[in-house]
């Protein structure tokens, strides 16, 4: 009889010691969910910022270079660039470069190279037209400015792509190319100018717009 009595005692221990290996463990495995669920809205949201991120766009555009083929005036030009930026989310810009009354000397327009003449920020969904116009200053008030020709580029950024479309005096030129090689005809004069579109993560320091001189 004292034997099955022990056996019993045994036996009870037995139980009590598994449940109590079962209850660590169930409390345990509550703990890592709850850690779990606390730390994946905080992974969610670091996804969600480096999602909106990468879609965000910085188009730039370039101009190559500009060669006089015929000037407006007998002996040289007085040129400048004018752009004016038409954004979807109602930020306009107008600038000239150089800035008024410097001015570039048509003679020597040819020493321009990969000059910085806009750049901007596109959000995922939004859009930006940009028209660059080439002009020839003359003196007021007797005489207004002459508008040599004008290229236009419309951008729009769709989840994170770039969709573009060139046009030069209001026409289509091109939506495949990123780069574009137009004849600029206006007032007696004809310069042939080549512009890029290009995409940068941040803005380089441009040279001085007022640094071109004559042509000797």
């Amino acid at each position: 009889m004292k034997k099955y009595f022990v056996l019993g005692l045994m036996l009870s221990a037995g139980l009590l010691l598994n449940n109590s290996i079962l209850f660590a463990q169930t409390k345990a495995s509550d703990k890592t969910n709850i850690t779990a669920q606390t730390t994946q809205p905080t992974t969610a949201q670091n996804s969600t910022k480096s999602n909106k991120t990468a879609l965000l766009l910085r188009p730039a555009i370039q101009l190559d270079s500009i060669t006089p083929v015929k000037l407006t005036e007998k002996y040289s030009d007085e040129i400048y660039v004018a752009v004016s930026e038409f954004n979807s989310s109602g930020k306009n810009r107008y600038y000239t470069i150089p800035q008024s009354p410097v001015y570039w000397p048509g003679n020597g327009v040819s020493q321009i190279s990969n000059f910085q003449l806009w750049q901007g920020k596109l959000p995922a969904g939004s859009a930006t037209e940009v028209i660059v116009s080439l002009i020839e200053r003359d003196t007021p008030p007797w005489s207004l400015d002459d508008l040599i020709g004008v290229v236009k580029i419309k951008m729009e950024n769709k989840a994170g792509k770039i969709k573009y479309e060139w046009y030069q005096d209001g026409k289509l030129i091109s939506t495949q190319k990123t780069e574009v090689d137009v004849l600029l005809t206006g007032s007696e004069g004809i310069y042939r100018a080549k512009l890029s579109l290009i995409l940068r993560s941040s803005t380089k320091a441009e040279r001085n717009p007022d640094a071109v001189k004559d042509k000797k």
